[in-house]
C-alpha cells in the first residue's frame, strides 16, 4: 500500500473507532475558540474598568470583586469540609494527629499525657 493511501485511510479509521465526525470536531474547536475569545473580552473589560474618573465602573467592579470574594471564600471552606477558620482547622488536625500517634504507639494514659504535652512544647518552640 502506498503512503498516499495510508494517509487517506488512517484518519477515517481513527474517527470511526472514536465515534466522531468531522462536524463534532469542528464544533468542539469552535466552542474552544469562543471560550478563549470570551476570556480575552472579559480581561479587556476588567482592565478597562480601571480608568481614572469612572466612578460607576469602579463601584460595579468593587461590588463584583467583593461579592465573588465572599462567595469564593465560603465555597472553599465548604470544599475542605470545615466551615471555620484555617487556624482552627490546623488545631483540630493537630489534635487528631496526636491521637492517632498515641493509638499507633500504644501508649498508656499517663504516657499519652506526657506525649501530648511534649508535642505542645515543640509546637510553641516552632
Amino acid at each position: 500500500m502506498s503512503l498516499c493511501k495510508w494517509l487517506d485511510y488512517y484518519p477515517h479509521h481513527v474517527l470511526k473507532h472514536l465515534n466522531l465526525t468531522l462536524r463534532q470536531i469542528a464544533g468542539f474547536i469552535m466552542i474552544v475558540l469562543l471560550v478563549i475569545a470570551l476570556v480575552f473580552f472579559l480581561v479587556t473589560l476588567v482592565v478597562g474598568l480601571f480608568n481614572a474618573g469612572a466612578s460607576l465602573d469602579s463601584a460595579l467592579h468593587g461590588g463584583f470583586v467583593g461579592t465573588f470574594g465572599v462567595i469564593g471564600k465560603r465555597l472553599s471552606d465548604q470544599g475542605i469540609g470545615f466551615e471555620d477558620t484555617m487556624q482552627n482547622l490546623e488545631v483540630k488536625l493537630e489534635a487528631m494527629l496526636g491521637s492517632a500517634l498515641v493509638l499507633v504507639l500504644g501508649l498508656s494514659k499517663e504516657m499519652e499525657d506526657v506525649f501530648l504535652s511534649l508535642l505542645k512544647e515543640v509546637e510553641t518552640v516552632i
